[in-house]
């Protein structure tokens, strides 16, 4: 009997700007070559103006490949509707949705099936973080030894619209199971460290209230009346003075430039590894503003505002991460937060995530805050397709996912391509940050925002 060859896996990808649901549906599938005879999966990116057709679109591009092929739609922050289209897999793919009446269910057929070899995950931004983290948490058990990677969807243009679904329907995340081999790599991108962490004397780390650092450490040591004292000290110690942190994250932003001036008895020493640096303190008039918008802020604070920053909290057990200042900083190290006003106190108000429900501050304290500034996301794209390419695979496909802003989906296509020696077609999608877990086995799901990825998949 003659053996017959497998056609081998095959992506493609197309882009559309048909307004008309259906008509957009078979336009893409036309571009992509028709309906696949073979095994395969499908992802369609749509732009957030379009977010109230996402179920329909994906429900029309499903018809459109056949009825049953299973498709995945995300509201990405791209322009144009995009779909990718894999076919001529050695297995089945599956799609299907998480909800609190299906995840136990579905996990368990998960972890059952031993033929899938990686995960690729797409959540709702807008599902409460407790909620969001427990899932991404059950996820990791049910299936320790698969690769897990993919995006926290940008958010919808108005509230109460689906950001994923599949063709059967929403839910608070959309995953596509499948039998193919992947690697990826996860790296932050569009900031730079801005030097060494800063101390953290004093912060409001409370259950869904945005977290504020109020005082960073410094090296000058006070007295047993100094009401800017914390917890940090201990009875019948001298115990080390603190400056408000919006002040320090400031003078960290003015140092990185060289730019650094004024008297020492203007200000006080920032702990900040081993380097020392004038910090101005921040007036008591800040009081008198409430909570200050970026444009209020910049009214008052030289260059070194909210709006040209990102802060890191460390990933594990509040230490510091190693490493030099000067290399790129890891997103299994560090998670990243903007930086989104100035509280009454002088205080650095943070938004983007809950440092609680994301295990970032396991015993309510926070004792590190790492500066970054903003920086061009080239390089780190370059990084990940230099590390995706050095696995030496085979790919036949590639999606290059960032979260954050100042990410261009474009710009990672041609790195996910790159990752491939150009031998295959990439798909990028932007959304609010990404989802991976770390390189060692069982590593549990993370977000990562203000990071990019870039996944090979090989048949």
């Amino acid at each position: 009997v003659a053996a017959v060859a497998r056609r081998a896996a095959s992506w493609r990808v197309a882009e559309s700007e048909t307004a008309d649901p259906a008509a957009a549906a078979a336009e893409l599938v036309g571009a992509v070559g028709g309906p696949p005879s073979t095994p395969g999966f499908a992802l369609l990116f749509v732009p957030r103006k379009r977010a109230g057709e996402l179920e329909v679109l994906a429900s029309q591009t499903s018809k459109a490949l056949g009825g049953s092929f299973p498709t995945v739609a995300v509201v990405s922050g791209g322009q144009r509707l995009a779909l990718g289209v894999a076919s001529g897999l050695s297995g089945s793919a599956r799609a299907f949705t998480l909800s609190p009446e299906t995840t136990a269910a579905e996990l368990s057929a998960l972890g059952a099936d031993a033929s899938i070899r990686s995960l690729l995950i797409f959540g709702d931004p807008t599902t409460p973080p407790s909620s969001l983290q427990k899932t991404l948490d059950e996820i990791s058990r049910a299936a320790p030894k698969v690769v897990k990677v993919g995006l926290l969807a940008a958010p919808p243009a108005e509230k109460g619209q689906a950001v994923v679904a599949t063709s059967a329907g929403r839910g608070s995340i959309a995953c596509i199971s499948l039998p193919c081999s992947a690697v990826a790599a996860v790296e932050l991108a569009g900031c730079e460290r801005l030097g060494d962490a800063l101390e953290v004397f004093e912060a409001d780390i409370r259950k869904g209230a945005p977290p504020t650092v109020e005082q960073i450490g410094t090296e000058e040591e006070g007295d047993y009346s100094d009401t800017a004292e914390t917890e940090k000290g201990t009875a019948g110690i001298i115990r080390r003075k603190g400056v408000p942190a919006a002040g320090a994250l400031q003078a960290a932003m003015k140092a990185s430039a060289g730019a650094v001036s004024g008297p020492k008895d203007r200000g006080a020493d920032v702990v900040q590894g081993p380097k020392r640096f004038a910090v101005p303190v921040i007036s008591p008039l800040f009081a008198a503003f409430g909570p200050l918008t970026f444009r209020e802020l910049g009214d008052l604070l030289p260059p070194g505002r909210p709006a040209d920053m990102f802060l890191g909290i460390p990933r594990f057990d509040g230490k510091v991460p190693d490493g030099s200042a000067a290399a790129p900083a890891s997103a299994m190290d560090w998670a990243l937060f903007n930086w989104v006003g100035v509280s009454p106190s002088g205080g650095a108000t943070l938004s983007g995530g809950d440092p609680i429900a994301e295990g970032l501050t396991p015993k309510g304290a926070l004792r590190w805050l790492q500066p970054f500034k903003v920086a061009p996301g080239t390089d780190a794209w370059r990084r990940l397709a230099q590390k995706c390419r050095a696995a030496n695979k085979k790919p036949f496909a590639a999606l290059a996912l960032a979260g954050g802003r100042g990410l261009s989906p474009k710009e990672g296509e041609a790195a996910g391509s790159a990752a491939t020696a150009n031998s295959a077609a990439a798909l990028g999608a932007l959304g609010v940050a990404v989802i991976a877990a770390g390189e060692a086995e069982g590593s549990t799901l993370a977000l990562h925002r203000q990071a990019a990825c870039i996944l090979l998949l090989s048949d």
